[in-house]
Parts: structure tokens; sequence; C-alpha cells
């Protein structure tokens, strides 16, 4: 089986949860975009520099959670290409969205439009990671990025935009911001060295990775997920204690906001982010019905240092990243279902090879148009087909056979009442149009129906224009289902296989009513005089004065025939 199924740590998203995604995407575009967000794309892959110099060289993403991209031997090319791109630092999948947005602005001279400038991604991220639920080594990720504002409004902003994007998902009754501040050059180096001391005296009981880091930056130890290492860290200094004035301003301002707007937020001290570049405000996203987890959803924060990591100037910014499989995870923990498909449905059917060109035609011309198309074209007969559309739910049948494709038409069949009638193809659209003017979605069918039984719909109980009878299309889908032996002597008693003048309304009505009145005179079930009605049709058709017989005529040829056919 290997090679046959997805990596470990990646999943495929299949139709039927395809909706959960297109419900994220599309409520996280619709908030942000109209607080005046713009899109973004950066590529999948960035050299490795980018993540070194902006999350740093002793984050875990660096040091164990990086996808290196392998360059196939023979692959680089020839010549001075080749030489160039074998000297280049190393390519890496993107582990995260910020620094790669980041490298961005920079490149692209951001910093010389108006500011703040306000992006958003859509964009998978990679990262060698543990798989568990909801956490992939492959995920999807929406994310916020403000550029070029400094003040607490900002992050306020970032904020405001997710519990928006959260409250039209229907989330924030549980939601909680866990808010805390990192200081900034000023007070963070007291705290700094305030933490080591007290990391010191722990030493013995931190993880190898913690001793080492130690040295380099102690405050990732107070990210570290190892249970040993979180204990010490619950009793740790907390930095809000060594915030200088301007910080403490900070913090306090953004709670005002927070107030102001009715955003749930919990004061937490020991709240740190695993990635360098955060400066003052960080934020995780807390779900309080899963608090004894305290597991994060997302998180985000300030880094105002981050551009200038990368060679840029001093540029104020903040941002969120937030996890498409998790918000989904919550949805459905919640039962928070996406909303249903309610485009009306519309089943092409198409009798015989020469009628898909013509059923190919209405595909080509409802395309784009808001109905939910359906076609299954490896079926032959009608009655399949259907059946296949009354399984799709469709309000309305297109039928098209060899006549309508010659008379630039299509049967247009009503899945509810089973009334059809001809349209000229030309006026097919108008003619939806008309009918599903006031669609209601729960009134589409809900279970097949059958075309031998169709007396069994009570919306249509007198079985008008029955579709075995009633239209070219279906007399020829009838004379294809019957045995060749068959068709031959019905085409040597009657002279007519197929009828081109039977689609005329006004015959087809009262062969109709001449159908209804046989079975109930003879109490026969309908399908029983089905044949010999066609029969007598065809042969009373051969007559000029067919339109002045009346129905007693018909009723005598077809009980006669089907008396015959008794005896």
């Amino acid at each position: 089986m290997d090679g046959l199924q997805t990596p470990r740590g990646t999943k495929d998203i299949l139709p039927q949860e395809q909706p959960y995604v297109d419900l994220v995407i599309n409520s996280f575009r619709s908030v942000v975009e109209s607080l005046g967000f713009q899109k973004i794309d950066t590529p999948t892959f960035e050299y490795r520099s980018v993540f070194v110099r902006s999350v740093g060289n002793e984050s875990d993403i660096v040091e164990k959670e990086l996808y290196q991209v392998q360059r196939l031997a023979g692959a680089e090319g020839s010549g001075s290409e080749a030489g160039r791109e074998s000297t280049r630092e190393p390519l890496v999948l993107r582990p995260e969205g910020t620094s790669a947005v980041a490298r961005a602005y920079l490149e692209h001279g951001m910093q010389t439009w108006p500011q703040p400038v306000k992006l958003y991604y859509i964009s998978s991220m990679f990262r060698y990671d543990r798989p568990q639920k909801g956490r992939y080594r492959e995920h999807h990720q929406l994310g916020l990025e403000l550029f070029g504002e400094l003040g607490p409004h900002a992050d306020a902003t970032i904020m405001l935009a997710y519990w928006q994007f959260l409250s039209r998902i229907q989330l924030t009754d549980s939601i909680v911001f866990q808010v805390n501040s990192l200081g900034d050059e000023t007070c963070r180096p007291r705290y700094r060295k305030k933490l080591k001391l007290y990391l010191e005296s722990q030493r013995q009981h931190l993880c190898a990775d913690c001793q080492r880091r130690l040295a380099t930056n102690p405050l990732r130890v107070l990210d570290c997920k190892v249970e040993s290492c979180r204990e010490i860290a619950s009793q740790a200094p907390v930095i809000i204690d060594e915030l200088c004035l301007d910080c403490k301003n900070h913090l306090t301002t953004l709670l005002e906001y927070l107030d102001a707007l009715k955003i749930s937020y919990q004061l937490n001290p020991h709240l740190v982010r695993g990635l360098d570049y955060y400066r003052r405000t960080v934020f995780e996203v807390i779900d309080a019905y899963d608090a004894a987890n305290q597991a994060s959803i997302s998180g985000g924060g300030r880094y105002d240092g981050l551009i200038k990591l990368l060679g840029g100037k001093d540029t104020p910014a903040v941002g969120t990243g937030i996890g498409i499989e998790r918000i989904i995870d919550k949805l459905i923990e919640r039962g928070i279902k996406p909303p249903v498909d309610t485009r009306p449905a519309i089943s092409v059917i198409a009798l015989g090879d020469k009628a898909r060109i013509g059923a190919l035609q209405v595909i080509n011309q409802l395309a784009g148009t808001p109905y939910r198309l359906n076609f299954a074209f490896s079926k032959d007969s009608l009655k399949a087909q259907l059946k296949a559309a009354a399984r799709e739910r469709s309000m309305q049948a297109i039928i098209i056979g060899s006549r309508e494709l010659f008379d630039q038409t299509v049967i247009l069949r009503d899945m509810t009442t089973s009334l059809q009638h001809t349209v000229a193809l030309a006026k097919l659209n108008q003619e939806l149009v008309d009918r599903l003017l006031n669609y209601d979605p729960s009134q589409a069918p809900v279970a097949p129906i059958d075309p031998d039984d169709l007396a069994a719909n009570p919306e249509n109980p007198d079985n008008l224009l029955d579709p075995l009878t009633a239209t070219t299309a279906d007399a020829m889908s009838s004379a294809e289902e019957r045995s060749p032996v068959e068709t031959s002597r019905d085409s040597q008693s009657s002279s007519v296989s197929v009828s081109p003048e039977i689609t005329s309304s006004e015959s087809v009505s009262r062969f109709s009513i001449i159908f209804v009145n046989i079975s109930r005179l003879t109490n026969t079930p309908r399908a029983t005089v089905k044949l010999p009605l066609i029969l007598a049709f065809h042969r009373s058709r051969q007559s000029p004065n067919i339109s002045r017989r009346s129905n007693t005529k018909g009723i005598w040829i077809a009980k006669t025939i089907w008396l015959a056919q008794s005896n």
C-alpha cells in the first residue's frame, strides 16, 4: 500500500468536507476584505535564511520542523545557471506565513505604499511535527498582517477581525483571547536576566533542549511543551511585573479597546509565543469548552522588529495565523453545519449517442447560470436517467432525443409534478427562469420517482403526460428498450415505430387523457395498457382526421387491442 496512501501527517479533503472549508474561507474573506485587507500569495518554498533570520535559529521551527526542498540530481539544468543554483542556500517549504509576507513587504517596497498596509493570505504550511488532532504536517492557514501602525489600535484591529470572523461562523460563545505583553528592547533585557536566574536554579529538572536554550534565549523555555518544563515555567517570574511605562500603557489601552468591542479576553502573564520576532502584544485563542486541555486554536501578536531582522528599517507590524483544520474541528464538535447548496438542480438527459451532442450544447448554454447541473450520459435508458435525476433532487429535467436535436428543442420535465412540454432551445434559459422564479429548496424531490409508477406521485394523480408515451424522446427510449423482435413486429403492424408528429401538444394531451380513461374503465394497471395504447395512437395518427377523433374511438381501439392480448 506504500505510495498509494497519503503521507503521514497529511490528509485528503474530500468533496463532503469541502463545504466546511468553503464556509471558513468565505466567511474569513468576507470579514477581512470589508475591513480593508488585501490578498497576497507567496511561494510555497522560500530560502532557509528567511526563517533563520525571522523566527530565530534556536526556534523549534528552524531546529526541528523545516522541510528542505531537495533538488534531484541532474535537474539543476546546465551551464552557469546550474552553477548559480548549486551554490545558493537551501530552499525550504514554508512553515509559517508571517515571515514570507514580511519578506514580500520588504522586497516589493511596500514601505513606500500608503500606510498601514493590510494584507491577508490563505495558504498551506509545512512543519515536520508529531501528527495529532488538528495538527498536520501540511496544514492550511488563514493569516492577517498589518504593517505601519505602531499603536494598540492596530493590535485591536487584528483581534477584531478575528473575532468578527469567529462570530460569522458562530464560534464566539466559548472563545477567549488570552493576552500578554512580552515588552520591548527597553524592558525585556531586565526580565531576561531575572528569568535566567530562576531557570538556572531549576536546570536539573529541564529537558535537554531547554538546558541548551538557557544560554541563548531563556524565554524559549517558557514555551516548551515538555511537562516538567511546563511545571517550572508556571512558577517563573512574569514579565508583566517588569514592563516599562510605554509597554504598560500599550497593554492597558489594548485591553480598554477589547472591553469597548466586547471581545472576550483573559490576561495571562505566563503566555509567550514560540517565535523570536514577537514584541509587546501576544495573544492566543482558547476554547473555554476545552479548558482542561488549554489547547490553543491559534495565536498572533506584534512583531515590530521583524522587518529590521530581514534587512529593512524598523517597521511596526502585527498579525495572526489561524489554522483552518482546527477551526473546522471546532465547528464539527459544536454540530455547526455549513450551509447546503440551495441552487436548484437540473438534470440533462440524453437518449442515444446523437442526442448527447445536443445535451452537451445545453450544458454549455447553462454553464455559469445559477443552477446545479447533473448528467449521467453513461446511462442509456430514460428510466435510469430519470431515477438518477430524482436521486439528485433535480427540480427540472431536460430531455433530448434525436428529434429534439434536429428541431433544436428540448423536453422540459417538472420533476415534482411530472408535467412536461417542448421548449425551443433558444428559449430554454428564460423558461427555466420563469419556472424556478419562486424556487423553494424544500420542494425538491426527496426520493427517486419510478417512471413506471408515476401514479404514486401525489402531485400528479392522473399521470398526465406519462414520460414513456408523451414525447418523441420518450418514444425513442421505449423503442430502444424493447427487444429487436418486438420492434420489428410493431414496425410491420403499424408501419410507424416512432411518429415524428407525436409531440403535437393537442394530440399528446388527448392521448394522455385516453390513457388515463382506459386505466380507469378497465381497472387495469397503467403499465399494462401502455404498449397497446401506443400502437393504437400510432395507427390513429395515420388518419388526417385525428384531431376530430373522439376519446371513445381511441378507448375502443386501445381496449380492443388490450382485450385481444389478454385473451
